[in-house]
């Protein structure tokens, strides 16, 4: 054994450690050849048979070449079963060593492998009763800790679940789906309320959904970060070349050079023109507002404002049906599943478990159904793609559509935000552009089933996804 193979190959001691110590170990002795000595299983060769008294000289020889042949795989069995101690020795910790070298070295330094081996097997490999039930108290405390990932808690999860069943328990998949499902903290709530009404199949399944919904929860917390650290600290390159200078005039006395917390007119500073105190005719700026009655650019930087301004059509002219934007879909990193207000926009419309959601507001809301929705995109290569929404939940008072983020990259498909470019990538390949426009990215689509229900609308629309 080389010095690079001991150093991951060295048991620590803890019975915790030993069946995957134990499987990493035999691993090791099948590539040296030495599998069937770790276990015990060579076969000594059979004892010669005596040789008669008047056997010729040439039956002796051929005798004779038999006993030192057998002889020689005996010596080769004792020296591989050795060769597994040696092995077995250069692997253990001091205290598993002294358990076992009593009863598997000899007084002339050569040691019994497959011996040695039993011993460990018996020693940690301990299925009595009070194993079990410290087994099961682990499993049913099984906690997913503040810094420990994802990935860990899963090894944890499973090595429990391991070193049950060795121990002759069998538990069932769904049953350890809810444990490691009991374990996972507050941060992933709206994860439980979803396995709650749909839970995963077996284990994998829960792995890979877990493993996406805690992406998709990273980004936008990571998404968060960036934009408050941007409006908070602003240019860091240029802050940290020494004290910030105003680039526009002081909003006191309106003169450049300082700001206004260091001017030396802010405590005597009186407006003639707004009649208050606190800065300089110069430097006021009521007078500068913008009037009231100039229309502002519609804004979805808001629902609220997103449900009340109108949808311009191709010929120019607004539409709107009187509530929200039936042809409008809000994309939306936040919600857990696709809600459509418009009965008649789905095929199979079927009751659903789920029986309220929160709108917008903050206001709960009920769900009628749940079905399917097809619809048309608009692809980057000028072709259409035909695609059906599945699982899209009915709520006919709501204000707003929205198409889930989490739920269409649990479908694989992914959404790519750059300085250049912002695009939508299907599963199987195509892309769609997407344009920003008041911080929100807008996705051209067409409800299928619309033109049907709305002569008077038209069917391109825009998705947009919160920015």
């Amino acid at each position: 054994m080389d010095s690079q193979t001991i150093k991951w190959l060295v048991f620590n001691g803890k019975a915790e450690n030993y069946p995957a110590w134990s499987t990493k170990f035999t691993a090791y002795m099948q590539t040296k050849g030495l599998y069937k000595a770790l276990l015990g299983k060579e076969v000594a060769p059979e004892e010669i048979a005596p040789l008669a008294g008047d056997a010729s000289d040439e039956q002796k020889a051929e005798w004779e070449a038999k006993v030192q042949q057998r002889n020689k795989q005996i010596e080769e069995i004792k020296e591989r079963n050795n060769t597994v101690w040696c092995h077995i020795v250069l692997a253990l910790d001091n205290n598993s060593l002294l358990y076992i070298r009593h009863d598997c070295l000899s007084s002339d330094g050569v040691g019994d492998g497959a011996k040695a081996w039993r011993l460990l097997q018996q020693r940690y490999s301990n299925v009595e009763k009070p194993t079990v039930v410290s087994l099961v108290r682990q499993i049913s405390r099984l906690q997913l800790n503040e810094n420990e990932k994802l990935s860990e808690y899963f090894i944890r999860a499973q090595e429990l679940m391991f070193r049950l069943t060795e121990a002759g328990e069998k538990i069932s998949e769904t049953l350890f789906n809810a444990l490691v499902i009991n374990g996972l903290p507050e941060k992933y709530e709206h994860f439980i309320v979803q396995e709650s009404f749909n839970p995963a199949a077996n284990f994998t399944e829960l792995r890979t959904r877990l493993q996406n919904y805690d992406d998709s929860r990273l980004q936008r917390n990571q998404a968060k970060e960036d934009s408050a650290t941007a409006m908070y600290s602003g240019n860091t390159s240029e802050r940290n070349k020494g004290p910030s200078k105003p680039k526009g005039d002081c909003f006191v006395c309106g003169n450049p050079g300082h700001f206004a917390k260091q001017c030396s007119k802010r405590s005597s500073a009186y407006c003639s023109k707004c009649k208050k105190n606190g800065h300089l005719p110069k430097a006021c700026r009521g007078s500068s507002k913008p009037d009231k009655s100039t229309k502002e650019p519609n804004s979805f930087a808001s629902y609220s404002q997103c449900m009340n301004s109108g949808t311009e059509t191709s010929s120019g002219t607004e539409t709107s049906s009187g509530t929200g934007k039936p042809n409008h879909l809000i994309i939306d990193t936040g919600c857990t599943d696709h809600i459509i207000s418009q009965k008649e926009l789905f095929e199979n419309l079927q009751p659903c478990s789920i029986k309220n959601v929160k709108d917008p507001k903050g206001n709960f809301t009920p769900v009628e159904g749940i079905g399917d929705v097809p619809v048309k995109l608009h692809l980057k290569n000028g072709k259409e793609e035909e695609m059906v929404l599945r699982n899209v939940l009915y709520v006919p008072n709501y204000e707003v559509n929205l198409l889930s983020v989490n739920r269409s990259v649990r479908f694989g498909h992914k959404f790519v935000f750059n300085k250049s470019e912002a695009k939508l990538r299907l599963n199987h390949g195509p892309q769609v552009d997407l344009t920003e426009d008041c911080g929100l990215f807008y996705l051209m689509i067409t409800f299928q089933r619309s033109s049907a229900c709305h002569s008077t609308t038209y069917n391109t629309s825009k998705a947009a996804i919160k920015g």
